[in-house]
């Protein structure tokens, strides 16, 4: 198994024999992978190969996301612009993605711009 394309140099492989079946007749391999701090986040492509005991390659592809350490999301998008000034009460919501239990200390500044095509936040 291994990350193809963009991340591909900030993860590693990983090989593994076949897992043994479940009661329902599955198997389950995780993709367990470091992900280097300095890789761009975004959607990827992880590609796994089965070869069968007769040496027959089965290609498996999959995506997987490499989220920022942190995402803000903005609730109240029903404001529209209007040709005086208006005041509203926004809000929102900051995620953390990481791993880590430590607190993560900073400041969040929210610069919220209205959309020219259809005048929502």
């Amino acid at each position: 198994m291994r990350t193809k394309g963009l991340a591909r140099m900030d993860t590693s492989d990983a090989s593994v024999p076949f897992p043994g079946f479940d009661n329902k007749g599955r198997a389950f391999v995780d993709y367990t992978t470091p992900v280097a701090k300095d890789a761009d986040t975004g959607y990827r492509v992880a590609q796994g190969t089965l070869t069968t005991a007769d040496g027959v390659p089965g290609v498996v592809e999959t995506s997987y996301r490499i989220a920022p350490m942190l995402e803000l999301s903005l609730a109240g998008n029903e404001l529209r612009s209007k040709p005086m000034a208006q005041t509203a009460q926004l809000t929102y919501t900051v995620k953390s993605n990481s791993l880590s239990t430590r607190r993560i200390d900073g400041n969040v500044v929210v610069d919220a711009q209205l959309d020219p095509a259809d005048g929502t936040i």
